[in-house]
């Protein structure tokens, strides 16, 4: 099972629990606890699932916030109806700016981050909702102990308590910090090489991913031939483009912006590409992804031409 329909699972079993609870209890909470009862779950639960549909579909952040803006209105309309109707407004807007928060968050997270962020959002879902259900216990019974309140007063078994319970859920699937090396592997021949017509020819792998180039730093000579094999690695598609430097297109495969001014080589995501260059001049030259967002992601390197 991966790790975000166990979390979804888990989830909706604590949200339909605390469901329960209010909806038995509903006669005797406060109002102003129902309201902030149901602000602050609809906006974790709008948080927790944008960011889990943002990173499914992360090259349609419109579909992600929708789905997120849904999910929040939702769980803020249950869990506030009950209180009453100004409550569950209240709920809705809070889980509204949740799922558009998460929706962005999860669209914007590397891969290799999605399952300890996904956890971290869930432990602060149950701690959040555990926390809820303790206030509102303490306001609804301040003469006699109910049966939760002397649960939540006993922080030994609290505590253990939810040791145990995420042992056991990273035990069914445990996190993995996952590494480049891991994923793939980088191929640069750094040593310039000598074909039969005493060409000097170099070929560079560069790597794309979420949102990185794998090497973003590049040492080439000018004049010389260099091959770049651009790999896509990553969910979206992805390019890299060179602006500025003077140098010879000698092929490229992808779609090229502008002959005079850039080298620009583009790969949907799987797939891959290349472009071979003759630099005509020396200096560093910035090289970075020219899709919407990734070049402030993170997507950048340096070409040096020596």
């Amino acid at each position: 099972m991966s790790v975000s329909l166990m979390i979804i699972v888990l989830s909706a079993f604590f949200f339909i629990a605390t469901l329960f609870y209010i909806n038995l209890n509903r006669k005797l909470i406060p109002q102003m606890q129902g309201m902030m009862s149901a602000m602050a779950i609809s906006m974790m639960v709008g948080i927790l699932g944008g960011t889990i549909f943002g990173s499914q579909v992360p090259d349609n952040l419109l579909l992600s916030t929708v789905l997120g803006i849904l999910i929040g209105l939702i769980s803020g309309f249950l869990v506030g109806i009950p209180i009453s109707l100004l409550a569950s407004l209240d709920g809705m807007l809070s889980g509204l700016m949740g799922g558009m928060m998460g929706a962005m968050l999860g669209a914007m997270v590397m891969e290799e981050y999605l399952n300890p962020l996904l956890r971290i959002l869930f432990l602060l879902y149950v701690v959040l909702i555990l926390t809820v259900i303790y206030m509102l216990e303490v306001e609804m019974r301040t003469k006699t102990q109910g049966f939760l309140q002397k649960i939540f007063q006993n922080p030994l078994l609290l505590a253990g308590s939810l040791s145990l319970f995420f042992f056991g859920m990273n035990f069914v699937d445990p996190t993995v910090m996952k590494t480049s090396e891991g994923q793939f592997t980088i191929l640069q021949d750094d040593a310039p090489q000598k074909n039969s017509g005493q060409e000097n020819k170099k070929t560079i792998n560069i790597v794309a991913d979420e949102f990185k180039y794998l090497p973003n730093q590049i040492n080439v000579e000018k004049n010389q031939i260099i091959t770049i094999n651009f790999i896509n690695n990553g969910k979206v598609e992805h390019d890299l483009q060179v602006s500025g430097l003077n140098a010879e297109i000698l092929k490229v495969d992808s779609h090229q912006h502008n002959k005079n001014e850039s080298i620009h080589v583009h790969a949907q995501a799987g797939d891959q590409s290349k472009v071979m260059i003759r630099p005509l001049e020396t200096g560093e030259f910035e090289f970075y992804c020219t899709i919407p967002g990734h070049r402030e992601s993170g997507m950048i390197g340096t070409l040096k031409i020596i």
